[in-house]
């Protein structure tokens, strides 16, 4: 899936010199700059997704996990005092 993903991402690269053709013969001006500043600011919020995402779902797991521990703890606790 990530392939694909990535696949998606050549292919919006390599039609960029078609959107600034496109662009110059509907508006008389060429904007390499604009379109490539936009490319790479997508490039770059995507990586950011990512990173976020995996620390929510690290966060996620390690209070899962703390709260296993605490739930264990106080089974034991119980224990010893039933017993």
């Amino acid at each position: 899936m990530a392939a694909l993903g990535a696949l998606g991402f050549v292919f919006i690269s390599s039609m960029s010199m078609d959107i600034v053709e496109q662009v110059e013969k509907n508006t008389d001006r060429r904007e390499e700059g604009l379109l490539g500043t936009i490319n790479a600011f997508i490039h770059k919020l995507v990586g950011a997704g990512g990173v976020l995402l995996l620390d929510l779902l690290l966060a996620i797991q390690d209070l899962i996990i703390q709260m296993y521990w605490k739930l264990k703890s106080m089974e034991e606790t119980l224990l010893t005092i039933l017993l």
